[in-house]
């Protein structure tokens, strides 16, 4: 059970704001690209503090905005041959998810 679900008192704040804290800074090492893994830390470390049907809507949001601050930090210092080399198989990849999501129903 999340830990600010637990009406016993035991949990005090502080603790779920610091957890809070160390996930999203993890999140944020994750998504610079400084940290390997280290983003995949982060649902579980918010699941002790909230309910996991909290959680996933809470991270896309996050997620887009350390992506916006990624472009933001780097903007004019984009590669597009790396980009037009990508683009291929990621309109390949979406293609064909998106025909097994519909085959599977």
């Amino acid at each position: 059970m999340p830990l600010f679900l637990q009406h016993t008192g035991s949990t005090p704040l502080w603790l779920a704001f610091v957890v809070l804290f160390v996930a999203l800074m993890f999140l944020g090492i994750g998504k610079a690209g400084f940290g390997g893994g280290v983003g995949l830390v982060t649902p579980p470390l918010l699941a002790m503090i909230m309910p996991v049907k909290l959680l996933l809507p809470l991270m896309l949001p996050l997620l887009i905005a350390c992506d916006i601050a990624s472009l933001w930090t780097w903007r004019g210092k984009w590669d597009w041959r790396n980009f037009w080399r990508l683009l291929p198989g990621t309109v390949i990849g979406v293609v064909v998810v998106t025909g097994v999501k519909l085959l599977l129903g």
